[in-house]
């Protein structure tokens, strides 16, 4: 079923412990390797955050 312009939602597709198991990663990720809101050449900052938990970025 079409969400919007770009991607599907599909339901029921995981399950909540799935779900779960996937925030307890992303969380894990995230404390290694902070949130930051980058900012342009021109000193604005973007709209979001973001982690770099990579050596690459």
């Amino acid at each position: 079923m079409p969400a919007n312009k770009g991607f599907y939602l599909l339901k029921s597709k995981l399950t909540k412990v799935t779900q779960q198991e996937i925030l307890a990663a992303a969380r894990a990720v995230v404390k290694q390797a902070p949130l930051f809101r980058p900012n342009m050449p021109n000193g604005q900052s973007f709209n979001y955050s973001m982690t770099n938990c990579d050596d690459l970025g």
